[in-house]
């Protein structure tokens, strides 16, 4: 079975980050298990945790280090500019019940898209596969109806998951 990917998308400070967050943990309060995937869309390599052997391993060579402990696995890996395809099949792997994506607004995936302003709703017509939009001039603004962001939220992942009982 093919774990169901929903990507947010949206500009520069649009709430995307904050958006997930909220999803993330309301995912969680109904039982749901979750994979984030964030696209790093800043010119410089995302953070790494500096001192663990892990990544001490890393730097001394390995293209992929991992550590597990406790029940928790931390796996960091050097690949030349992956692709999601690549990536969500490692996500694939895993237990999950859903893939939340921010960024890689071009894949085909599920889309929310975020929008700052009215004026961001140009863009909407150059993507694919856009599920819903939120911000201002729209039915639901997730800056200030987070109970109706969410509440599509819920219904969204309900209908996915229902789906999926059935393949």
């Amino acid at each position: 079975m093919t774990i169901p990917v929903l990507q947010v998308i949206g500009f520069k400070e649009s709430g995307k980050t904050t958006l997930l967050k909220r999803w993330t943990a309301l995912a969680r309060a109904n039982g749901w298990r979750v994979g984030v995937l964030k696209h790093h869309g800043h010119q410089h390599e995302p953070l790494q945790p500096e001192g663990v052997d892990s990544m001490e391993l890393k730097e001394a060579g390995a293209m992929v280090s991992g550590v597990e402990g406790a029940g928790v696995f931390q796996f960091l890996a050097d690949l030349e500019a992956p692709e999601l395809s690549t990536l969500l099949n490692i996500y694939q792997q895993l237990p999950l019940d859903v893939i939340l994506i921010e960024g890689y607004k071009k894949a085909p995936h599920p889309k929310v898209f975020l929008l700052r302003s009215t004026n961001d709703k140009a863009t909407l017509e150059d993507l694919d596969n856009i599920q819903t939009a939120f911000g201002p001039g729209e039915e639901v603004n997730h800056f200030q109806d987070t109970e109706k962001a969410d509440a599509w939220f819920e219904q969204y992942m309900r209908s996915i998951l229902w789906k999926n009982d059935f393949s």
